[in-house]
């Protein structure tokens, strides 16, 4: 623990020391001792005011994330038969890039009352954790011991009986970790909700406004809140898991085998895929009627799919084209950003993975200062990589790799290191150093993981290159959703965030079909 506040105090005082000398012309960095003085100027009220609605806003979404996917994840366990549609129903929710979907719920749910939390960022917020508690939670859930489990059969226990007595406590430790990874996530999908849910106070207005008042020390210090109340959600989430942990709740009841998976035919898969798009396709056209959504915002899947297939009118001052047409150089410029900050984030995570097997002192110092990154919302520094960085491509890359780079770190680095001893001792025996050793046997060994680590990043990064877009270049589908939603053009912005979704969807998959052939080939 010591060595670790060393390490943070050292990078604060270097901080301190370059902003203070070779930074300090640049005029984008200010040093700790600005942003303490600035926060003094400001007034704690300030902050507590813009921090208060964003907490509320992170809050309820996590409550009603979490409790979702807890309910959904319990479902697909008593009914198995559901469970292939609960996780592609899964797998969209979370390919649905959140920067793109939070224009269409503003339509539906429209604006708060001053000083009111947004709902808009409250649904964002759920949404973007739901995806990772479901996992969570049915990979605890099918961690139970099979021995226990049949112990409650041998006494007649029903479905629900198993799920009380032995699964549920098996469950914890899994459920716990889920909810501390998305504590962070929870305020990411506020601020977002915040920059499209007209609010008048939180932190992701107070931030654009900083920013767009060129107002560098402000935005640092605002970036700071933000990552204060995600990490400190984050530590306390960590602190509970980890007594959870000591006292062995959940423990006794754990497997201490692997869990075997049925393997699915290509035809059961894909019919899962069409009854869940049905399903996704029901709910959207009966939500609308539901929740008494006007024609004029909301769209029909069925409304959706005209337009894309439809040409403007040259009447109404449109080109003639085909809508889908129109919007593909937009996607093109979308998809080059995604790849761009994708391949920066994954050959970082790579390398620093690398290093750290190389050089376990460095792992322990820096991993530290990773977690803190993590644990800041990238829509709270992205102003601040404008600043730095200005609006150029670069900033792109940054932001998408930001987003790739530390669950791919976690997934490539414990790969690295669980490789089979009886390979290492090989290339040991006939004198390889480190770096041989690194090449010839732990990169090769982890491709399952790199290219698991893809499967999950491509989306993030997707949801990145929209921000970057949306933010700072003014460019690719993240802008034409925004002036969309400012010219109240509400056909483009439903068929824009389909179009999005589906690419998200494509790229997913080509990922899965990746990692497969990887696991086929190398196993796990």
């Amino acid at each position: 623990m010591l060595y670790v506040l060393l390490i943070l105090l050292g990078a604060l005082a270097l901080w301190w020391l370059l902003a203070a000398t070779v930074l300090r012309p640049l005029e984008t960095i200010p040093t700790p001792g600005d942003i303490i003085s600035r926060i003094a100027d400001d007034g704690l009220n300030f902050y507590w005011i813009n921090l208060k609605v964003t907490a509320m806003e992170a809050g309820q979404g996590y409550l009603l994330g979490v409790g979702l996917a807890i309910a959904v994840s319990i479902i697909a366990l008593l009914f198995p038969r559901l469970r292939g549609i609960v996780m592609q129903v899964a797998v969209i929710s979370y390919s649905l890039p959140i920067i793109a979907v939070g224009p269409v719920l503003y339509l539906m749910v429209g604006a708060p009352s001053s000083g009111d939390p947004s709902a808009t960022a409250v649904l964002l917020s759920a949404l973007a954790i739901f995806f990772t508690t479901v996992v969570g939670t049915l990979l605890g859930l099918d961690a139970a011991d099979q021995r226990s489990l049949d112990l409650v059969d041998v006494y007649g226990g029903s479905r629900w009986t198993r799920l009380v007595k032995v699964q549920l406590i098996a469950a914890v430790p899994s459920i716990l970790t889920a909810l501390k990874v998305a504590a962070p996530i929870a305020v990411l999908g506020a601020i977002l909700g915040e920059y499209v849910g007209g609010v008048d106070r939180g932190l992701g207005p107070a931030l654009l406004n900083a920013q767009q008042a060129s107002d560098v020390t402000r935005t640092w210090s605002l970036a700071l809140a933000a990552a204060v109340l995600a990490g400190g959600w984050f530590a306390v989430m960590a602190m509970v898991s980890r007594i959870v942990n000591r006292l062995g709740w959940g423990a006794a009841e754990v497997s201490t085998t692997a869990t075997r998976i049925k393997k699915k035919s290509p035809l059961a898969v894909t019919v899962e895929v069409i009854v869940s798009l049905i399903v996704i396709g029901v709910v959207w056209t009966f939500g609308l009627r539901l929740f008494g959504i006007s024609e004029f915002v909301g769209r029909t899947p069925a409304e959706v799919i005209s337009y894309l297939t439809s040409s403007s009118d040259p009447a109404e001052g449109g080109t003639g084209e085909n809508n889908f047409a129109t919007l593909l150089p937009d996607l093109w410029r979308t998809l080059l950003d995604t790849g761009t900050g994708f391949l920066l984030g994954l050959v970082a995570a790579i390398a620093v993975a690398s290093l750290f097997l190389v050089f376990p002192a460095v792992e322990r110092g820096l991993m530290p200062l990773a977690l803190f990154f993590q644990s800041v919302p990238l829509v709270a520094i992205a102003p601040v990589l404008i600043i730095v960085f200005g609006r150029g491509q670069f900033t792109v890359a940054v932001m998408g790799a930001i987003i790739v780079f530390f669950p791919a770190l976690v997934n490539i680095g414990s790969a690295l290191k669980n490789v089979p001893p009886a390979l290492v001792d090989l290339v040991r025996t006939y004198g390889a150093g480190r770096g041989t050793e690194l090449v010839k046997v732990r990169i090769p060994a982890c491709l399952p993981a790199i290219f698991a680590a893809i499967r999950i990043a491509v989306p993030g990064a997707l949801s990145g290159a929209l921000l970057a877009e949306w933010l700072a270049t003014g460019e690719g589908i993240g802008n034409t959703v925004i002036t969309a939603v400012g010219n109240a053009d509400t056909d483009v912005v439903w068929a824009s965030v389909t179009v999005v979704t589906g690419t998200a969807l494509i790229l997913y998959g080509v990922a899965s079909l990746l990692e497969s052939s990887a696991r086929k080939r190398w196993g796990t």
